[in-house]
């Protein structure tokens, strides 16, 4: 349903309210040391209600426009001021900057950036979509990992069974490009001063090797959810537990970090320790 047409002044105070006090609802949520999956998962879908409430102010339902949400926020996986990466799916010819003027891309992914999101954001066809996962590992990985948001569902089928069967990346070549990228981030993340105030997100034993994990196992299983991979017989009930322990540990770390800081925040700075 279409939201009643506001001016747009009082459109972005009202959406700039709705999003202080989702995040003021998280941190009592997290405050209250409820389980920290549960806190993760709940700040995506709220931001997923708001990002529709959103839209509906700025398209039509007609609009063929798709909204698909990507990388950890396509795997549901958020904290506190992450930031939102969304692909944004059109079959416009050239020129495309003006196409995306009048369809209203623009201005909407303004309207986020003024609301207080950090957006990440892509802007193409599924094409494009296809030429640049072949291109690089890292959209690739980005692109893989996609959930559905708004406008029209086709399109988005289409781009995810593109992305899932049709790039030139075998399941060995994107197994050793990940250890690769794992290698090498290891490398730029281990020095002294990273020992003393670590990155929670890049650091080695960080959030990024617990999604490499998950990325290989997305993109030759076709499921990250670790549930699944011990049902496959790939993780032990043993290894089940620590994977998740480690996960939930190190969500609990980013989302205090996040709060402290009140802004997106993975340096576990000295600033941030005691607390």
């Amino acid at each position: 349903m279409t939201m009643p047409s506001l001016p747009p002044l009082e459109r972005l105070t009202r959406f700039k309210n709705k999003l202080q006090t989702l995040r003021e609802e998280l941190i009592a949520l997290h405050r209250e040391e409820k389980d920290i999956e549960q806190v993760v998962r709940t700040t995506a879908e709220r931001m997923d209600r708001l990002l529709l409430d959103a839209w509906d102010a700025h398209f039509e339902p007609t609009t063929d426009i798709t909204m698909v949400a990507v990388g950890g926020y396509g795997r549901k996986e958020l904290n506190i001021h992450s930031d939102i990466d969304l692909l944004f799916l059109h079959s416009f010819s050239n020129p495309v900057e003006q196409a995306l003027e009048q369809s209203g891309i623009t201005t909407f992914i303004q309207f986020l950036w003024d609301i207080g999101l950090e957006v990440g954001q892509s802007v193409r066809t599924v094409d494009e979509c296809l030429d640049q996962a072949n291109q690089d590992i890292t959209i690739m990985t980005n692109l893989l990992e996609s959930r559905y948001l708004a406008g029209d569902h086709g399109r988005y089928q289409l781009f995810a069974d593109q992305i899932r069967g049709h790039t030139t990346w075998t399941d060995k070549s994107f197994y050793k490009a990940k250890y690769q990228e794992q290698v090498t981030r290891h490398e730029r993340f281990d020095e002294t001063t990273y020992k003393l105030e670590p990155n929670i997100k890049k650091s080695p034993g960080g959030l990024r090797d617990i999604q490499t994990i998950s990325w290989i196992a997305n993109k030759i299983y076709g499921t990250s959810d670790p549930d699944s991979l011990m049902s496959l017989g790939l993780l032990t009930e043993e290894e089940l537990k620590l994977f998740k322990s480690s996960r939930n540990t190190l969500w609990a770390l980013r989302n205090a970090l996040h709060i402290q800081a009140g802004r997106s925040e993975d340096r576990l700075l000295f600033a941030y320790q005691q607390e």
